[in-house]
């Protein structure tokens, strides 16, 4: 099997291509929910855990060049895609840098990221349960070890059940997915 290139681009050079018009295709691998709240312009996203199955969305005579928030999931997806021989480019920084550069990003609904809402449920069971359990009852020291274990099983095996559990939440739902009978191109 072939391996392709993997190149590491600063967002000058990513824009400069962009708006060069030369053949490249930007593809955001972060999830829908990010991607919309804000994304390069013209972007695609593909989130990092369907690229495998929708590798045929990719256009293979195009400079495929990667993006996420900071560059860490668009290098995971770039060994990915190399080791089928295709030429990558990563965004270096990703969407911070981009705009660490001054450049424009297509804004939508603002919502606090899913690690920022796992982080903030688990610190308030934290807190609650260890004053329970100096107020009210032993027992609700369990919850912290409860808690313990999720987290070291979340690091072990990269699947957090309350992340997963989050994003299914009202709140976390793109209504252009839930409501129509069209999806937009950050829901398919």
């Amino acid at each position: 099997m072939a391996t392709g290139t993997i190149t590491r681009l600063s967002p000058a050079e990513v824009s400069a291509s962009i708006a060069s018009g030369a053949g490249v295709q930007i593809v955001d691998v972060r999830t829908p929910l990010e991607f919309d709240g804000e994304h390069i312009e013209p972007s695609k996203n593909i989130p990092l855990d369907e690229l495998s199955s929708r590798g045929s969305e990719l256009n293979k005579d195009s400079t495929i060049i990667l993006v996420c928030r900071s560059g860490m999931r668009a290098s995971r997806a770039a060994d990915l895609l190399a080791s089928y021989g295709m030429e990558i480019g990563i965004l270096d920084g990703g969407v911070v840098g981009w705009k660490r550069a001054g450049l424009a990003l297509k804004e939508g609904k603002k919502r606090m990221p899913l690690e920022r809402q796992v982080q903030l449920t688990i610190g308030t069971i934290l807190l609650s349960s260890v004053a329970a359990g100096w107020t009210l009852n032993k027992g609700w020291f369990i919850v912290p070890a409860f808690i313990g274990a999720g987290l070291t099983f979340a690091g072990l095996t990269g699947n957090c059940g309350l992340a997963m559990l989050l994003a299914k939440a009202p709140w976390n739902k793109l209504e252009n997915c839930e409501t129509s009978s069209k999806k937009n191109s950050c829901c398919s």
